[in-house]
Parts: structure tokens; C-alpha cells; sequence
């Protein structure tokens, strides 16, 4: 992934699709050639075209969770967010071991303004993170869920202090 990448910063995006392409044909029972591809195409923004390749790849690798993801990503770019989500949910079906599926999920979800269900899959995330013993992780996830914390209180509409908003014994 890191030589299509730098293709991409080098501007020869075309040409690194166009290699991709040769090596998918040339290996047609190896995923992650495809896989290639599909990501070269989200990465041009070329998601009409990664959508007619996922949906003719996935019946041949229906079991493939990396594909299930790039397929979401590809819906996603295209605002087929029920897509999307069906993808993401399906590669968390197969099991991706670093919670892809949930992070996937999470962004989905804050670029549709439901901060609430993106915070509680980053939630999710930081648990199962921090009980594999990936503490970064964790942290890292679990500032990103109190960044949209931070989003959803803004967005929660002011109200007046109330007598009930505060202890009995500070009456």
C-alpha cells in the first residue's frame, strides 16, 4: 500500500491504477490485488468505478473482510450509507482483529451527523483495545470519542438552570 501511495503523492495516479489493473487480471484468484485496485480507485475518488469492481469482485472473495471494508468506504464516498453500513457490518461478521469494521463505522456515522452512535462505536473500540492490552490505541480512540463528546453537549440545546440541577445538600 505504500508504493500505491506514493504514487498518489507523486501524481501519477493513473499509472499506478493502470498497473494494478494488469495485476488483478494477471492474478485473478488473489484478493489482495483487487483489493489493490479497489483502494488505488477510492484513493482517486474514482468510486464509480470501484463500485462496478466490488460488486463483480465480492461474489468471487464473499468471505474477504478487506474487501467488505473497501466496499463500505467506496459506498460511503458515493453517500450509499445503508451500503456502507452493511459493508462495514458484514467485515465485522468475518472478524477483523483491530476493530476496522467499528472505526469504519464510527467515521461513517459523523460524516451523517450522528455523533452519538459514532462516540459509542469508538467506545467500543477503546474497551476491546484496552483488553487486548493496546493501550495507545485505546487512548487514541478513546480521545477521538470525547472529541465528539465535546460536539454532541455543543449541539445539545441550552436550557435555564434548574433547583433539580444541582445536589440536595447544596440546596
Amino acid at each position: 500500500m505504500q508504493r500505491i501511495w506514493m504514487y498518489f503523492l507523486l501524481h501519477k495516479e493513473d499509472e499506478i491504477i493502470s498497473e494494478l489493473e494488469e495485476k488483478a487480471k494477471a492474478n485473478p484468484d488473489n484478493p489482495r490485488e483487487t483489493d489493490n485496485l479497489l483502494i488505488a480507485l477510492i484513493w482517486a475518488e474514482k468510486y464509480d468505478d470501484a463500485y462496478n469492481l466490488f460488486i463483480e469482485t465480492i461474489k468471487k472473495f464473499p468471505d474477504d473482510w478487506h474487501m467488505h471494508i473497501h466496499g463500505g468506504d467506496i459506498c460511503k464516498g458515493l453517500k450509499k450509507y445503508d451500503e456502507a453500513l452493511a459493508c462495514y457490518n458484514k467485515a465485522g461478521e468475518i472478524g477483523t482483529y483491530f476493530c476496522d469494521e467499528m472505526d469504519c463505522k464510527a467515521g461513517l456515522y459523523e460524516e451523517m451527523g450522528e455523533y452519538e452512535k459514532a462516540y459509542n462505536e469508538l467506545m467500543k473500540m477503546t474497551d476491546i483495545y484496552r483488553s487486548r492490552g493496546y493501550d495507545v490505541e485505546a487512548d487514541m480512540t478513546e480521545k477521538r470519542a470525547k472529541e465528539l463528546k465535546n460536539k454532541i453537549c455543543s449541539r445539545q440545546p441550552k436550557r435555564p438552570f434548574l433547583l433539580s440541577d444541582t445536589r440536595p445538600d447544596e440546596r
